[in-house]
């Protein structure tokens, strides 16, 4: 049975996307089934992240809502590889039996589920965490983003759901200036959940490249093999 994680932050454009390819990526590398979800309603962007847009027939809404089968959905990325693309409508509620069943079947399918969540606290969030395994929260170095993910943090661990930390380096400056002993002293001590490792800065990027090895991910997905 596969295992289903959510990609998650409290603050918003920290990366959750991006992370959510990468490792989507990587951990197809190792021959694991995988399939990406977008359930940030209204935004979606992760069929962006492969240049993927084109190609979408149905989506994530469509398959909650009856209108088609969730094979009908797949985006083939790679190999081991596909994507449930996300709505850009709001206008439409969240059936827990039909996400229920959708989660049910994904679980026997692949080996992980990625779900690319929206930020913040929401009813997505509180409809999906009966189905979710892990967590993982991405955060940047600065104040509000850091703040906002002590808060999700807190909000994941009242429901009993295991917590890891992302650290996304967005710019230069937190590359220069943070160090690996204060990540791990502020995840002891805020927020009481490993630390899996960093995105690192990346100059101009737009999209992910599926035949680019990016640094750190590997490490990254190597853990969360180990944790399961």
């Amino acid at each position: 049975m596969g295992e289903i994680i959510m990609i998650t932050s409290g603050k918003g454009g920290v990366g959750k996307t991006t992370a959510t390819a990468l490792m989507g990526v990587q951990l197809s590398r190792l021959d694991k089934r995988v399939v990406m979800i977008d359930m940030d309603f209204g935004l979606r962007n992760l069929d962006l992240q492969f240049c993927m847009d084109e190609r979408i027939r149905y989506n994530i809404a469509d398959v909650l809502q009856g209108v088609c089968a969730p094979k009908q959905t797949y985006l083939r990325i790679g190999a081991n590889l596909d994507m449930i693309p996300g709505s850009k409508s709001y206008d439409f509620a969240i059936s827990e039996y039909a996400l229920g069943k959708l989660m049910s079947q994904l679980r026997r399918q692949f080996d992980y589920v990625l779900i690319d969540t929206p930020a913040g606290i929401t009813n997505i969030h509180q409809k999906l965490l009966p189905f979710v395994d892990d967590a993982i929260i991405i955060t940047t170095w600065d104040k509000a983003s850091l703040s906002d993910a002590v808060s999700m943090c807190r909000f994941l661990h009242t429901r009993d759901i295991q917590t890891y930390l992302i650290l996304n380096e967005l710019n230069k400056i937190s590359t220069n200036r943070f160090m690996t002993k204060e990540i791990l002293v502020f995840c002891d001590k805020y927020l009481n959940c490993e630390y899996l490792g960093r995105l690192p800065f990346q100059k101009n990027f737009m999209y992910v490249d599926t035949s680019k090895k990016i640094r750190n991910i590997a490490d990254i997905c190597s853990k969360i093999e180990k944790e399961e």
